[in-house]
């Protein structure tokens, strides 16, 4: 999903054709990692519910008291029913902050140093045409 949105972005703002470029690239990475977390924050919602309760065979283990307790959340859709049912809309975007502050963090330095990285390669091996011929003689 970020690498669409990513990829969109770039079509609309057109970094590769203003100064300061790699801003540009910065900006759209991170929008784009904040859009994303935002649209799958409630599937990350009902996995992580899924994930931390412990399970010993469909059933829940309190091991301080010794008691047996049925699972709270038994699939996907059991779990979804649950958070709307108890909690609303809000209950599937609890932490949506921390995780959008995140993954723009994320999504905006992996991009530009992608963008970095392939900019040098480019321009070091002149596949974009270059304004002077290429001598391997440095190497």
């Amino acid at each position: 999903m970020v690498v669409c949105l990513n990829e969109n972005l770039k079509t609309l703002v057109k970094p590769h054709k203003r100064n300061f470029k790699f801003f540009y690239y910065f900006i759209c990475a991170s929008i784009s990692g904040i859009i994303a977390s935002v649209l799958t924050n409630p599937l990350d919602v009902i996995k992580t519910r899924l994930q931390t309760q412990s399970t010993i065979a469909g059933i829940q283990a309190d091991i301080i008291f010794n008691e047996v307790v049925h699972v709270k959340y038994s699939s996907m859709v059991s779990t979804f029913k649950q958070i709307m049912s108890h909690e609303g809309m809000r209950g599937l975007y609890k932490g949506t902050l921390p995780r959008a502050m995140q993954a723009s963090m994320s999504s905006a330095l992996s991009w530009v140093s992608y963008e970095v990285a392939k900019h040098y390669l480019l321009r070091k091996s002149c596949f974009i045409p270059c304004s002077k011929p290429v001598s391997y003689t440095h190497l």
